[in-house]
């Protein structure tokens, strides 16, 4: 339990200093499901907001995993899902009994897409409408295209790896120092990737290439955008060469292995009315 209490205590602190809008704590203790943005502050840069508050709360997270690892301690993993649009806000209930909540479509999708990164072994995803907003201030890649249950409409999915400029020599985890579009600077010879190189507690550079905006992120970034691009266009025998060598440089990666899955049996029988789309059957 005082595991779980600093865990939130944390996100508490993380999400008060980059949000500037209420919370609520309730549901699964470990994540907070409903973190509002922009609700009902007038704040124009809400969108980006939440995805810096998400990098930003599992940065964190990693520093307590890794004080607790050396205590012998499981870690503990949380996963967020953005979405953005239109909501209903407010006080919702009887009068003996009222509760400040969200409802619509776009929180339904945020849910849903939160859920979704146990499909991709990812902590941090977005939809396409969030991704249109922040494209130009966070370092994202396509993982896929879905349809989730309950709903026909299909989004492409964006895992967010980092803060454009973050962890820059002399920045802050927002990447402040850094100027604008310009990747981090510090030593990197792109081994980030290696897993087989380690610290003293066990972790290794493919960890820690989770919030670095260095030349192995952008290059993780833009060989899985090729990739993707590729599996939409159905041209799976592409997929399948691209897929493997970007696994045999960047090591196990769940998104790319999905891909990779599905094009081989594609191949052989590809679809005439091919759309990219990976339809859900579970929440």
């Amino acid at each position: 339990l005082s595991l779980c209490g600093r865990t939130c205590d944390v996100k508490t602190d993380t999400h008060t200093h980059t949000a500037r809008t209420s919370s609520d704590t309730s549901g699964n203790l470990l994540l907070y499901r409903r973190l509002r943005f922009a609700v009902s502050l007038a704040v124009v840069d809400h969108a980006l907001l939440a995805c810096k508050c998400s990098v930003a709360m599992h940065r964190a997270l990693f520093e307590l995993n890794v004080g607790w690892s050396a205590r012998n301690l499981p870690p503990l993993v949380a996963r967020v899902g953005i979405n953005t649009g239109l909501l209903l806000a407010g006080n919702i209930g009887s009068p003996d009994k009222m509760k400040y909540g969200v409802l619509g479509d776009v929180v339904n999708l945020a849910s849903r897409v939160e859920n979704l990164n146990k499909e991709y072994d990812s902590v941090r995803l977005i939809t396409e409408g969030t991704h249109a907003i922040v494209k130009d201030d966070m370092v994202t890649r396509p993982v896929d295209k879905v349809s989730v249950k309950g709903r026909e409409a299909a989004t492409i999915l964006y895992e967010v790896l980092c803060v454009v400029g973050g962890l820059a020599a002399g920045a802050d985890n927002d990447g402040g120092a850094a100027e604008k579009g310009q990747p981090g600077r510090e030593a990197c010879n792109f081994d980030c990737f290696d897993a087989t190189s380690v610290d003293d507690q066990g972790l290794s550079e493919q960890d820690l290439h989770l919030f670095r905006d260095c030349p192995c992120t952008r290059q993780f970034a833009r060989s899985s955008e090729t990739i993707f691009l590729a599996y939409v266009a159905g041209r799976f025998s592409e997929v399948i060469s691209l897929a493997r060598a970007h696994l045999d440089r960047f090591g196990p990666d769940r998104a790319m292995q999905n891909l990779l899955d599905r094009s081989k049996v594609l191949e052989k029988a590809p679809p005439s009315n091919w759309k990219g789309v990976q339809v859900m059957t579970h929440k």
